[in-house]
């Protein structure tokens, strides 16, 4: 009697694991079609180091003017959406486009920014580099300017 009562509750463990294998798989699925369809509020991977990455730039090159988003040559033109919103700037295409031409007293910083007297006298940035802080400025300005680290 024993052995049989042994044999049930063998199977019965296998079968409860089995069932959590598949509930785990079904979990798993969920969860990666929930993100697809935008449904997710996780950070992907990528999009977390871009934010850390347009941090670094940020912090190199634009903080001396713009430290948490405010602006201490033209008080409204800060980087909060209200500012970047009247003054026409804000989408990361337009925030590209005055980071890499300069705008009114904002110098530029694009390779190929023109002319001179508008453009920064220090190191020039590469495109990509313009486009990783046209995001984050963006993403910043949408999150109220929090605190990012750059670890």
């Amino acid at each position: 009697m024993e052995s049989g009562f042994c044999n049930w509750k063998q199977r019965c463990n296998q079968c409860i694991v089995e069932l959590l294998l598949e509930l785990k798989y079904v979990l798993n699925v969920f969860m990666k079609v929930s993100c697809f369809y935008g449904y997710c509020g996780v950070e992907s991977l990528g999009q977390t180091l871009d934010i850390q990455r347009g941090a670094t730039l940020f912090n190199r090159a634009c903080i001396g003017c713009h430290d948490t988003g405010g602006n201490i040559i033209q008080p409204g033109a800060t980087l909060f959406t209200k500012d970047l919103e009247r003054n026409g700037v804000d989408t990361e295409e337009e925030i590209y486009r005055v980071t890499y031409f300069g705008k009114g007293r904002m110098p530029g910083f694009g390779e190929k920014c023109t002319p001179r007297g508008q453009c920064t006298f220090g190191p020039r940035l590469q495109d990509e580099e313009i486009k990783l802080l046209a995001e984050f400025v963006k993403f910043q300005a949408d999150q109220g300017w929090p605190t990012v680290s750059t670890d």
